[in-house]
């Protein structure tokens, strides 16, 4: 009996086994592997990765304001019919040949201060979608380690299940050999067997678990549902995440600092201030340079020489050329409300940027203490989990003894058994719920991030 007793408490106390054999096709998985997976093909990742392109070429089209603008035109036409000559005041009717060749460019001197604001404006946002994405890796990070650590989890109580039957089972041929040498009643067969049939249900009920955990882990990683894979456990370690405290202020701070939901709000309340003064410049008058030059080609124009012949593109191109330049004023005199609706939407935008802003602070806090005592109660949680698992593995051992030597009943054993199966299961889900607090400490803090997982 002492064998089975060192069976049960060798396959309970080993929570971190890695001596299990798997199909040729399944795939090992580290979690950093998953989070490389998620990042690769999440859609909401990509999609605000591309939101951040679009960001950039805003930026990039709101510096490039303060340059000139330059066009170019060109147009050829054909008039057949009756036509006018400004020239001589004459109708005629033939064909005519027209071209014309022009190039311009202004600039726009002073505009109420738009294209400085404009700037300040795109400047923020491309911040505000720079953070978004951070924050949406982070979110990554955080629902891959909750499934992946959940399915390590129900990994490691199949296991414990496993380990549970097999010693049960093996319980149950001994008793049935007592029975045989009528040493024991046959009732303690018939609880034995009832206790095995229980067990068997409840590992199915884990595989069933693990099967779904894993499922939902594929489902987030966008995995072929087909493919097989097996978490292995995380690489920091459990002992350093046992040994850690920390500060509440001093992790309020942190999250202020570092959380990029918070400096997206940030950044959209100064785009939104910054949309204020653009509409605020539509008060003010508009000074712009301006340049041209172009040429016209008619072939209406003769030859002095030859009334019959045209006169040449050539010469058309440089005889014809046209040069202007000046300046432009736009004065705003009475927009029909337009400028003040501007304004007042500008407002409102910034107003609810700052409410959105304050929330998010209260926001914060709550969750940064949340997540602090959360952790605090995960470390004692585990202390009594472990302490518990030390209880039920000596009172496991002394009803083992006692039933061996015969002045125990199977009742006391059993249920001594499923006392020590239960602490070794609580100190399973004590441990790697506090491996969990980790990440959901350095989430709500801000400083869960791709490479220091």
């Amino acid at each position: 009996m002492q064998m089975f007793s060192a069976i049960l408490v060798s396959g309970l106390l080993l929570i971190n086994v890695t001596g299990v054999t798997y199909a040729q096709d399944t795939i090992r998985l580290s979690f950093q592997e998953a989070v490389k997976l998620a990042m690769k093909n999440n859609v909401d990742l990509r999609q605000e990765k591309n939101n951040l392109e679009i960001s950039l070429a805003n930026r990039k089209e709101s510096r490039a304001m303060y340059a000139p603008g330059v066009a170019g035109y060109s147009a050829f036409q054909r008039l057949n019919g009756q036509q006018f000559d400004q020239v001589t005041g004459t109708s005629f009717r033939d064909n005519t040949d027209n071209a014309n060749l022009n190039v311009g460019a202004s600039y726009i001197v002073f505009d109420g201060f738009a294209r400085l604001n404009s700037n300040k404006r795109t400047q923020a946002l491309l911040e505000s979608q720079r953070h978004v994405v951070t924050r949406t890796e982070q979110d990554i990070i955080y629902a891959v380690a909750q499934q992946y650590l959940q399915v390590l989890l129900d990994q490691e109580l199949l296991r414990i299940s496993e380990q549970n039957l097999e010693v049960q089972a093996t319980t149950l041929r001994q008793i049935e050999g007592f029975v045989e040498a009528g040493t024991r009643p046959l009732s303690d067969q018939l609880d034995q067997e009832a206790t095995v049939s229980q067990i068997e249900v409840e590992m199915i009920r884990a595989q069933n678990a693990l099967r779904l955990d894993k499922a939902r882990l594929k489902q987030t990683l966008l995995l072929d549902p087909s493919e097989q894979i097996e978490p292995v456990d995380p690489e920091w370690g459990f002992e350093s995440v046992l040994v850690r405290n920390y500060d509440l202020e001093e992790l309020y701070q942190s999250a202020m600092n570092n959380r990029t939901d918070y400096k997206s709000a940030l950044a959209e309340q100064e785009a939104a201030d910054a949309a204020i003064n653009i509409a605020r410049s539509n008060h003010y008058p508009e000074l712009s340079l301006f340049g041209s030059a172009g040429t016209r080609y008619s072939s209406q124009l003769k030859m002095e020489d030859n009334p019959e012949v045209s006169i040449p593109f050539s010469s058309q191109f440089e005889d014809n050329s046209i040069f202007s330049y000046g300046l432009e004023l736009n004065i705003p005199i009475y927009s029909r409300y337009t400028v003040v609706a501007q304004k007042t939407r500008a407002k409102m935008a910034y107003e609810n940027a700052k409410l959105v802003e304050e929330d998010l602070r209260l926001l914060i806090y709550n969750e940064v203490q949340n997540a602090y005592l959360s952790f605090v109660a995960s470390k004692d949680e585990y202390y009594a989990a472990m302490k518990q698992f030390e209880a039920a593995q000596a009172a496991y051992n002394i009803q083992k003894e006692r039933y061996e030597v015969g002045v125990g009943n199977l009742v006391e054993l059993s249920r001594s058994t499923g006392t020590f199966v239960d602490a070794a299961g609580s100190r399973a889900q004590a441990q790697y719920t506090l491996l969990f607090q980790k990440v959901i400490l350095d989430y709500f803090t801000g400083v869960l991030n791709k490479e220091g997982i």
